[in-house]
């Protein structure tokens, strides 16, 4: 699956969604904060599951996405796994554009 999304201006930004046995891989074309709308976008439609092997190669380089895999296994009733992910977030400096 090809996954396709407009920035600002007319720039087209890809991300491929590579299935391989029991996971899925993110090929990224363009930037993190993409993939990290398409996981949160994604997640009503195909689960909380698959959204969160959309956004784990985000994890922990990008602060949202860290986040939203942890909330999403908590919503899963992964606490022990979750409290990994939270973890992660203590180490992660979390910069805003402004």
């Amino acid at each position: 699956m090809l996954v396709r999304w407009r920035t600002g201006s007319s720039h087209v930004k890809y991300a491929k969604v590579v299935s391989s046995g029991d996971s899925s891989q993110v090929c990224r074309y363009g930037n993190v904060n993409a993939i990290y709308y398409e996981g949160l976008l994604t997640a009503p439609s195909i689960g909380l599951e698959e959204s969160i092997k959309i956004l784990e190669p985000n994890v922990p380089m990008h602060g949202f996405s860290t986040l939203a895999v942890a909330i999403f296994k908590v919503c899963l009733g992964n606490d022990k796994e979750a409290s990994k992910v939270f973890q992660l977030l203590k180490h992660i400096t979390m910069t805003f554009d402004g």
